[in-house]
């Protein structure tokens, strides 16, 4: 828990870098044998990313088999969501969440291992509570780890034992917790007493006013989203119309915190001359009479108007396509051998 992180995800996740950049950055620092760990994380991310292009709105169902085991399937445990479930690191974790909206990755497997695992609660809930208080969450990376973590998207359901747990965190060291107990026995747990009431989610979202927005005829409009917002972005083009696009329905359907949007909005600043609309991409006045309408391509915004540019990928196509959308592992295989 006290080793190095980037904390880069929030601009990953918002299009501000590439991972491209982040890998080129790490071989001039450190050189590739050093940044081979990091570099296996960027991977995973561009492996969830490629799996959301293929499976599509698929990724937010079961996706290899249905998660066994499970007592609810719209709520989530009420002592997980207040902190208060007594595994100290995981309590800890809810709190540094809603405190900072950053949670290190151990206490993230740990915190979803005792909704779906122990709690048996369904992942999609407790993937949406994450995805909406993490400044870096990215509904790929949320919805499938959430997955793997359930067995859904892997061989078998992910566990941790309060040793496991203790080894990982011992400023948290705890003993006679009902974790604490060996591993052949944590899958037979029953439901501890304090994660068995349940409630369902309310993730309120408010979107800001925007801006006055009017495609002039015959302008050249360069479409922005929450997850493209490079302000280098055609900067060779200082007289395109540029509209960052918040959309009511995907915000209806995949909500995010006020710290969230304050995120997104204080990073479109960094983008000279951009206006913000609140409403439909389609419905933005005048865009039918624009000279030319380019957006970035990602799997939320398929349906933008106009020409879509193309993912920036750390690998080929030609790579790994023939892969997709099979496991990490044998993604990994393939590309570890063209690093």
């Amino acid at each position: 828990m006290d080793g190095e992180v980037t904390r880069l995800g929030p601009y990953l996740t918002h299009g501000v870098l590439t991972l491209s950049e982040v890998r080129d950055a790490a071989y001039s620092i450190a050189g590739k044998p050093a940044s081979y760990k990091l570099v296996c994380e960027l991977a995973l991310r561009e492996f969830y990313q490629r799996t959301w292009w293929e499976k599509g709105d698929g990724i937010f169902t079961d996706i290899r088999r249905p998660q066994a085991g499970v007592r609810e399937h719209n709520e989530v445990p009420v002592a997980l969501l207040a902190g208060q479930t007594g595994i100290a690191a995981i309590d800890k974790s809810v709190n540094e969440l809603y405190e900072t909206g950053y949670v290190h990755h151990h206490a993230r497997m740990w915190t979803a291992m005792l909704g779906t695992n122990v709690a048996q609660v369904h992942w999609e809930p407790l993937s949406r509570w994450y995805y909406y208080h993490l400044l870096d969450g990215d509904l790929a990376s949320n919805a499938l780890s959430h997955q793997w973590v359930a067995g859904t998207f892997s061989n078998k359901k992910y566990l941790a034992t309060q040793e496991a747990i203790n080894k990982l965190d011992p400023e948290s060291y705890q003993h006679g917790t009902f974790l604490d107990i060996l591993a052949d026995a944590l899958p037979k747990l029953a439901v501890p007493e304090v994660l068995q009431e349940t409630c369902t989610l309310e993730l309120p979202c408010t979107l800001p006013e925007g801006d006055f927005v009017e495609v002039s005829p015959d302008a050249d409009v360069l479409l922005y989203h929450p997850w493209s917002l490079r302000p280098n972005w055609h900067a060779s083009d200082p007289d395109a119309t540029r509209i960052l696009v918040l959309e009511p329905s995907h915000f209806a359907r995949f909500p995010i915190s006020p710290r969230r949007m304050e995120l997104i909005l204080a990073l479109s600043k960094n983008i000279s001359g951009l206006k913000v609309f609140v409403g439909e991409s389609g419905a933005i006045p005048g865009l039918g009479d624009a000279a030319s309408v380019v957006s970035a391509s990602h799997p939320a915004t398929k349906h933008f108007p106009g020409a879509k540019e193309a993912p920036t990928w750390l690998f080929p196509q030609w790579l790994v396509s023939r892969r997709m959308p099979g496991t990490f592992m044998s993604f990994w295989k393939d590309v570890e051998l063209w690093l």
